[in-house]
């Protein structure tokens, strides 16, 4: 998912991309990543229907998804369902860093959906 042109090349391998990324964030130096300090997720832009269709991560909430409670308000406080593509989009669009963006969502979600390999394989998981 990186977006950072100095990191993911053409040729660069998923270990390179890997590497690049630890580097560039030990010493603070990824602007994608940096950016994310301060930044607000838009609304219900990009909400991604593709998500229900193939893998990927997808983040958000019940609500996000239609399952909110309108009477009570709910729905304006969760984030909208995004797939990779998504999130690669809103990276892009935003100069921020779609995987670190993702891993600060985490904790807000009501469910999780993840790649059937990364239950499995730990190296996918780390």
């Amino acid at each position: 998912m990186c977006v950072n042109p100095k990191v993911k090349t053409k040729s660069s391998t998923s270990t390179e991309i890997n590497h690049g990324c630890n580097k560039l964030n030990k010493d603070r130096k990824c602007r994608f990543r940096n950016n994310l300090d301060g930044f607000t997720s838009p609304g219900n832009e990009g909400c991604g229907s593709a998500a229900a269709a193939g893998g990927g991560v997808v983040i958000g909430s019940a609500a996000a998804a239609g399952g909110g409670n309108a009477a009570t308000g709910n729905d304006a406080v969760h984030q909208p369902v995004l797939d990779m593509e998504d999130l690669v989009s809103l990276g892009k669009k935003s100069s921020i860093c779609p995987f670190y963006h993702t891993r600060n969502q985490i904790s807000e979600a009501e469910i999780l959906f993840v790649p059937y390999n990364y239950l499995f394989d730990r190296e996918a998981r780390t």
